[in-house]
């Protein structure tokens, strides 16, 4: 890095000797945190609850409402131990580092006193920014000092970390009922102002299912498409009976609508969809 212009004002070294990423293609975490669009560009801008100490940690949380349902968004915890791993020098664990919130959600990476960016601490105070090339690894829960020197001259086995977490939800809702994957998982049910359905060829054309009626859960049959009964799909010879040109493709439709199209291609009125997708006629 070309330093000739930087200066060693602590401010700016927040910027100008950011660490440098160096691992190829990255899963950012927008990509895996379900909610992670509502962390605003500051911890300032979070609206925490009144501190609790849990495990002799001081935790603030903020929480944002899901419809009737509340969920959890942000936690700061203050001081959390952090340990070195056994069998290393420049390992150290705690599960809570996971989901640590970091600097790619700063509106303003030049900006100190409102940074998503984590403290160290140790016995003898603060740890400088960037003071032996520390790395989180959200997914795992290490803090890694990349800085050879900084690990060789440490005699540390703990340090304590202040930092803000995401506390949300993962990947698609439901991840946390899947044993074999914590990312895995679908959201069963999902809420009706989720976008479903894009077109192959058109990313403009999207759908989506709004729920309305009484409570309760509503069962829908899709029909195999031998036996969806329309117009573009239904060949009829001379004798008046039909054929379906595709065995494949159908067109799903609504049981009020069945009547009408039932007419049109010539079979008598009336009908109703059986259980096993198929349609008995009048």
């Amino acid at each position: 890095m070309d330093k000739q212009y930087t200066s060693n004002v602590e401010d700016k070294r927040l910027n100008i000797e950011e660490q440098q990423l160096t691992m190829g293609q990255h899963i950012l975490p927008q990509q895996v945190w379900r909610d992670g669009a509502l962390i605003p560009g500051s911890p300032d801008d979070v609206d925490f609850k009144v501190p609790e100490v849990i495990n002799g940690v001081v935790v603030q949380s903020s929480y944002f409402n899901d419809g009737q349902t509340v969920h959890g968004l942000i936690q700061k915890m203050s001081r959390l131990p952090i340990t070195r791993v056994r069998g290393t020098l420049n390992v150290f664990y705690n599960e809570e580092l996971k989901n640590l919130i970091g600097r790619e959600f700063d509106n303003d990476p030049t900006d100190k006193k409102k940074s998503w960016q984590f403290i160290i601490h140790s016995k003898d105070g603060d740890l400088a920014y960037g003071m032996g090339d520390p790395f989180v690894d959200i997914a795992t829960g290490n803090l890694i000092f990349r800085n050879e020197e900084f690990v060789k001259a440490n005699t540390e086995d703990t340090f304590y970390i202040t930092f803000y977490k995401y506390i949300g939800r993962t990947g698609f809702l439901g991840a946390t009922d899947n044993e074999q994957d914590a990312y895995g998982g679908i959201d069963i049910p999902f809420r009706d102002d989720v976008k479903l359905l894009k077109d192959a060829d058109d990313d403009g054309r999207t759908a989506r299912f709004e729920l309305a009626g009484a409570m309760g859960n509503t069962v829908y049959i899709l029909p195999n498409a031998a036996e969806v009964y329309t117009e573009g799909n239904i060949e009829l010879d001379e004798y008046g009976k039909s054929t379906s040109i595709s065995k494949n493709k159908g067109v799903v439709m609504l049981q009020e609508n069945y009547q009408e199209i039932d007419w049109n291609i010539g079979w008598h009125n009336g009908g109703v969809w059986l259980p096993d997708g198929t349609a008995r006629k009048n």
